[in-house]
């Protein structure tokens, strides 16, 4: 059994001190409304604002979006998401086109979710998408993401895909807990959806998955909002079967077609898999920051 720690439910104020992550080392990917490490002193984002179409970068005030410069340049204008930054590497989640970044704020009022914390909302198929790029071949990492009010699409953290068909798993639009094992064959080995498991729409959520393509071992999980509870997942890979492949970051296969019907918050993925500690320690930060 996977015992979480931190303060369920607690919530913190509004305009909260910066609030790093607990774990860095092999910290690979980070997206996120807020500050996630010291060393990071890059912008939070890009917004596009719609009445004119200009873009500025958003800093940070008091570790999280700086709601107030975004609001100021937006003017009482629609704000559109053109660039969340990586935090932590080189792919920058961005849509460029002028009609289907998703939404970061309603005539000038930015986009809150869970504990009103900030960030973006997709409405709509073929509309509002954050498309990036891919890691190829990551042998092992281990991925988070926070979001809240799901009720469907299906882009997302996608991992495992190479020239042989193999599959592993994804985080459903970086939200939607879903892992999946194919054979060599192509055909299922294991299917877990939680989503089987909790009501629609998701109305707040955590998941985190995490492989390890050496020892063949996984482990993921998710947050049930029917209970509440975690769903906490372990196992290895039947021998004679094996996963490896890239991830792609954004909407599944970089397709218009794939979407978010929801409210991202953040998404982290670590270049290696965590230990139970680690995962534990990560899951109680979010889970206290966005009072889940």
């Amino acid at each position: 059994m996977m015992i979480v720690p931190g303060i369920l439910g607690s919530i913190p104020p509004v305009a909260p001190a910066t609030f790093y992550l607990p774990v860095t080392a092999g910290l690979h990917r980070a997206w996120s409304f807020r500050r996630l490490q010291a060393a990071y002193s890059g912008p939070c984002l890009r917004a596009r604002r719609t009445s004119d179409n200009t873009l500025q970068d958003v800093g940070f005030s008091l570790g999280v979006m700086d709601a107030a410069s975004l609001s100021s340049f937006l003017a009482g204008a629609d704000g559109r998401l053109h660039t969340l930054y990586d935090q932590a590497g080189a792919i920058s989640l961005a849509q460029t086109a002028v009609l289907q970044p998703p939404r970061m704020a309603t005539a000038g009022v930015p986009v809150t979710g869970l504990n009103n914390r900030h960030g973006y909302s997709q409405v709509a198929a073929n509309t509002e998408h954050v498309l990036s790029g891919s890691d190829t071949s990551l042998a092992s990492f281990t991925a988070f993401a926070v979001g809240c009010d799901m009720s469907g699409g299906n882009g997302g953290l996608y991992g495992g895909i190479t020239n042989s068909g193999f599959r592993t798993s994804y985080l459903d639009s970086f939200l939607r807990y879903q892992l999946r094992i194919h054979n060599a064959a192509g055909a299922d080995i294991l299917a877990q959806n939680i989503d089987t498991l909790a009501t629609s729409p998701l109305i707040k959520y955590v998941c985190y998955l995490s492989w390890d393509n050496t020892t063949k071992d996984w482990a993921a999980g998710g947050f049930r909002p029917t209970i509440p509870s975690w769903d906490h997942q372990t196992g290895n890979i039947p021998a004679g079967n094996r996963v490896t492949g890239s991830i792609v970051y954004g909407a599944w296969i970089n397709t218009l077609s794939q979407f978010l019907n929801g409210k991202f918050h953040e998404a982290i993925v670590y270049n290696r898999k965590l230990s139970t500690t680690e995962i534990n320690d990560t899951i109680a930060n979010l889970t206290s920051f966005y009072a889940i």
